[in-house]
């Protein structure tokens, strides 16, 4: 087997990450979406799972069983940054799906354009924030 050139390289490693986050991600779906835990606990934010999407959009909810492509978070939350109108600051808060106008119960996402779900730990500022907005 000769030596590559460099071009063929990068298409080489890239091809190799993108079946590795691939694998990974299916991983992730079979674990999460077959309810395995290595450690339960009792703790309602531990059942959180944060959600990258390819776009860039992040959700935070409780993964319920998935099938045919399709992840399926319940009492979602996502990130929303708002601009003070009086000093031009930007802030990030945390907002609750179900107050949005149409009220959803639930969030459908199509695996294929997910990047990653980690679990979210109870010590983060995110399960902090969770128990926050949950117990005003």
């Amino acid at each position: 087997m000769g030596r590559l050139s460099f071009p063929r390289y990068i298409e080489t490693v890239t091809k190799r990450i993108r079946e590795v986050r691939l694998a990974t991600v299916a991983m992730l779906l079979f674990t999460f979406g077959c309810g395995y835990s290595s450690r339960r606990r009792t703790d309602v934010p531990a059942r959180y799972v944060a959600v990258l999407m390819r776009d860039g959009q992040f959700f935070l909810g409780r993964q319920q069983a998935s099938g045919a492509g399709v992840i399926v978070l319940r009492d979602v939350y996502y990130l929303r940054t708002e601009t003070d109108p009086r000093t031009g600051n930007p802030s990030t808060r945390l907002v609750p799906r179900e107050s949005d106008w149409h009220e959803p119960d639930r969030l459908l996402l199509r695996a294929e354009y997910v990047t990653s779900i980690e679990p979210v730990a109870d010590g983060s500022e995110l399960a902090k924030a969770i128990r926050r907005l949950k117990n005003q």
